[in-house]
């Protein structure tokens, strides 16, 4: 549904089931401006996005949201 709604050429999926190298390259093209839609899990919420419209955090209740080590973040 968002490759209908956004195109292709915007969307990135992040997780660790990509090889280092397609999630670096995922890494670059949205430090580029040339994708501004991220899906994945909470480590993609550090993708270097620029502007950022909207951030979905699906399952938000989760305790796995929530980091209590260095460095301390609650998506």
């Amino acid at each position: 549904r968002f490759t209908a709604r956004f195109g292709a050429e915007k969307i990135f999926c992040q997780h660790s089931g990509l090889m280092e190298r397609e999630r670096f390259d995922n890494w670059r093209r949205v430090r580029a401006g040339r994708g501004n839609i991220v899906i994945g899990p909470r480590s993609a919420i550090f993708m270097p996005a620029e502007e950022i419209g909207l951030i979905v955090i699906d399952e938000e209740y989760d305790a796995s949201y929530k980091q209590s080590e260095q460095t301390r973040y609650h998506a």
